[in-house]
C-alpha cells in the first residue's frame, strides 16, 4: 500500500513537472516569437507597420527583412487599380464641371446680349412715347386754341343774331362746332 502512495504521488509530482516544464516552453515562446493567427515569427522586436496617408494590397516588398531603411525610402508598393479608377473618376467630373462652366459662360453672354437688346428696345419706346407726348401736347394745344376762338365767334354770332345782323343757320353751326368740341 505503501508503494502504491509512492507511485500515486510520483506520478502526480511528474505531471505537475511536465506541466512546469511545458508552460516554461510556452512563455519562452511568447517572449522569443510575435503570434500571429497564422505564423510564429521570430523576432528580436517587433515594429508594427502601417500606412498612414493610404490604404490598400502590397503589390510588392521592395526591402527584405533585415534591411537596414532610411526615413523616406520606398518599403513597398501598393496595387494603384482602385487609385487610378478614382484618379478617372475625378477627371471626369472636373471635364463635366469645365463644359458646365462653358455652358453657363455662354448662357451668360447670351442673357447679356438679350439684356442689351432689350434695353434699346426700351429706349426706343421710351422715345416713341416721348414724341407721341409731344404730339398730343401740341394737339391739345391747337384743339384750346380753337376752342377758345369758336367761344369768340360763338359770344360775336350770339350778338350780331340778336341784333338780326346774320342768320340764324350760321349761328347754329358756330355752337354745332363748338358742342363737338
Amino acid at each position: 500500500m505503501k508503494n502504491k502512495k509512492v507511485l500515486a504521488v510520483s506520478i502526480i509530482v511528474l505531471i505537475i513537472v511536465v506541466i512546469l516544464i511545458y508552460g516554461v516552453y510556452i512563455l519562452s515562446e511568447r517572449i522569443k516569437y510575435a503570434i500571429t493567427d497564422a505564423v510564429f515569427v521570430e523576432s528580436d522586436n517587433l515594429t508594427y507597420l502601417s500606412f498612414k496617408r493610404v490604404g490598400g494590397k502590397i503589390k510588392s516588398v521592395l526591402k527584405d527583412e533585415g534591411d537596414f531603411i532610411k526615413k523616406g525610402e520606398i518599403l513597398v508598393e501598393l496595387e494603384n487599380k482602385d487609385y487610378l479608377v478614382e484618379l478617372n473618376s475625378i477627371k471626369s467630373k472636373i471635364l463635366s464641371l469645365y463644359e458646365k462652366k462653358k455652358a453657363l459662360e455662354i448662357r451668360r453672354e447670351q442673357v447679356k446680349r438679350e439684356v442689351e437688346i432689350n434695353i434699346n428696345i426700351s429706349r426706343l419706346n421710351l422715345q416713341n412715347l416721348e414724341k407721341n407726348i409731344s404730339s398730343l401736347e401740341a394737339k391739345i394745344k391747337a384743339l384750346d386754341r380753337e376752342i377758345t376762338q369758336l367761344e369768340r365767334d360763338e359770344r360775336r354770332f350770339k350778338r350780331l343774331l340778336e341784333k338780326e345782323l346774320i342768320p340764324k343757320k350760321k349761328y347754329e353751326d358756330i355752337k354745332t362746332r363748338l358742342d363737338v368740341l
